[in-house]
């Protein structure tokens, strides 16, 4: 498993959680050729692309032959999605997004975790009072796992 960010903080907990490559995406700019580097050039099966149109050429240049890769919110950026379209191509890659589902699947989720004794990283908690401070919390993007607002602390 490989994951990117800007944190070293944050991957040093990604490889305690079992990844084996990390790439801090401000040092490597270029952090696809980084990841194909790290790979051998055999690139990434499956990729969760979160950042938006400004990552998704990135995604693609880091996808292995039939590689996938989700899209996960619809975030706008500046510059073309599919930079290189050709490689998209070759290569074979599908892209599909991925969207929320209902109110009942979202449930099932939480059951499926429950049932698997899946244990979820929580940053912070905060109260619905507390919501203004929660937003505060997660605006410059430092926090490692969920943020939530609602809870009981007790």
């Amino acid at each position: 498993m490989a994951i990117t960010s800007s944190s070293d903080e944050k991957l040093e907990i990604a490889r305690q959680f079992g990844a084996d490559i990390t790439v801090n995406y401000r040092e490597h700019a270029d952090w696809a050729g980084q990841l194909m580097s790290l790979t051998d050039n055999a690139g990434a099966d499956v990729i969760i692309e979160t950042a938006g149109q400004d990552t998704l050429g990135q995604s693609i240049a880091a996808a292995a032959v039939n590689g996938r890769i989700a899209v996960i919110g619809v975030t706008p950026g500046q510059r073309s999605p599919i930079p290189d379209y050709v490689s998209l191509v070759l290569r074979n890659v599908t892209i599909r997004g991925i969207a929320n589902g209902s109110r009942e699947m979202f449930l099932d989720l939480i059951r499926a975790i429950e049932s698997n004794g899946i244990q979820t990283v929580v940053a912070k908690t905060f109260t619905f009072d507390e919501a203004p401070e929660a937003f505060a919390f997660l605006a410059p993007a430092q926090h490692l796992g969920k943020i939530l607002i609602g809870f009981d602390r007790r």
